[in-house]
C-alpha cells in the first residue's frame, strides 16, 4: 500500500482469457483518479475496472475473450447502478499522463459494443419511490409507469416474502 491506498485501487481486472479478478469491494470507491474518485458523501461513485495488455496504438488488441467480458461487466454495472452508456469514462479523460484503457482503443467503438449487450439504458431516472418513508431503488421505469420488485417492496415495508414452488405464487405479508 505503498500509495496510501486501503486497498487495490480498482474493483476489477479482466485478463487475456476474459476472467474477472476480483479488487476493491465494489462500495468502496477506487482510487483511480485522482478528484475523480467519490468528491462528495452521497456513496455515489465510479466503478473502475483494468485490463491486462498494452492497448496503445501498434500494440496488443482488445478483442475476443476480454472484449466480450469488458463491455458485458460495463453493461452489468450500468444495469446494476441505473447509469446510462454516457457515464462510461476512460481513465485518460481525467489526466495527460495515461493512455488508459489504450491509445489503440476507439471509446466510441467500445461503447457500441457495450450497448450491444442489451437495451440502452437511460440515464438515471428523476422519479423516487419511497414506502413507507423507506427509499426504494430497484425499480423500472417504463411506458409511463413504475414497477417495483416484490423483494424491494418487502424490505421497504418489513413484510414476509415467500414462493409456492408448486402454485408458482409469490406472496408479501405484510
Amino acid at each position: 500500500m505503498s500509495q496510501g491506498w486501503s486497498d487495490i485501487a480498482q474493483h476489477a481486472t479482466i485478463d487475456p482469457d476474459g476472467y474477472i479478478w476480483s479488487g476493491r469491494d465494489l462500495l468502496t470507491p477506487p482510487a483511480s483518479a485522482t478528484g475523480f474518485n467519490d468528491p462528495d458523501s452521497d456513496g455515489v461513485h465510479p466503478f473502475m475496472f483494468e485490463m491486462i495488455g498494452n492497448f496503445d496504438a501498434g500494440k496488443e488488441k482488445l478483442e475476443g475473450a476480454q472484449l466480450a467480458t469488458a463491455t458485458g461487466l460495463c453493461f452489468a454495472i450500468m444495469q446494476l447502478w441505473r447509469r446510462g452508456s454516457d457515464m462510461v469514462k476512460f481513465h485518460r479523460e481525467f489526466t495527460t499522463l495515461k493512455t488508459c484503457p489504450g491509445s489503440g482503443i476507439d471509446k466510441n467503438e467500445f461503447v457500441a459494443e457495450v450497448e450491444k449487450h442489451g437495451i440502452k439504458v437511460s440515464a438515471p431516472s428523476s422519479v423516487r419511490v419511497v414506502v413507507n418513508g423507506n427509499p426504494v431503488t430497484d425499480f423500472i421505469e417504463k411506458d409511463g409507469r413504475i414497477y417495483v420488485q416484490l423483494k424491494a417492496l418487502e424490505d421497504a415495508l418489513g413484510g414476509d416474502l415467500r414462493w409456492d414452488v408448486d402454485t408458482k405464487t409469490a406472496s408479501l405479508n405484510i
